[in-house]
């Protein structure tokens, strides 16, 4: 279960700090949500906007994602993984190549057309 929160604190905007990031409780409570989804820390993380923050997360849910499929190692380090969807260079989306289905159900990642189920629902 999931639980939705709406906090503000004013005095810890970006605006309210000068332009630099905010480092109040929520900003706080971010990071450690943050944390707790990949699994571990990083000082890459207290620069979210950063090109090496992203290849950390990238990074981390790649590997969520082998060992998720992977005989050998039955765990995940976080609740994070990659979709098993590639995208290229001109936004066109294709399953990642050998793998159609997600490894525990027969279900297909790329999906099917629902006779029953409108097309806003199922694509």
């Amino acid at each position: 279960t999931e639980i939705a929160v709406s906090v503000h604190q004013p005095e810890a905007t970006t605006l309210a700090q000068g332009g630099s990031l905010p480092a109040g409780d929520v900003a706080k409570f971010r990071l450690r949500l943050m944390e707790e989804h990949l699994g571990g820390q990083s000082e890459v993380l207290l620069e979210p906007h950063s090109e090496e923050c992203n290849d950390y997360v990238r990074g981390v849910c790649q590997s969520n994602w082998e060992n998720y499929i992977s005989d050998d190692s039955p765990c995940v380090d976080g609740h994070l993984i990659l979709y098993p969807m590639s995208v290229s260079a001109d936004g066109e989306i294709r399953d990642i190549e050998g793998v159609d289905c997600f490894p525990d159900t027969a279900a297909k990642i790329e999906g099917i057309t629902s006779a029953m189920l409108p097309m806003k629902l199922t694509t």
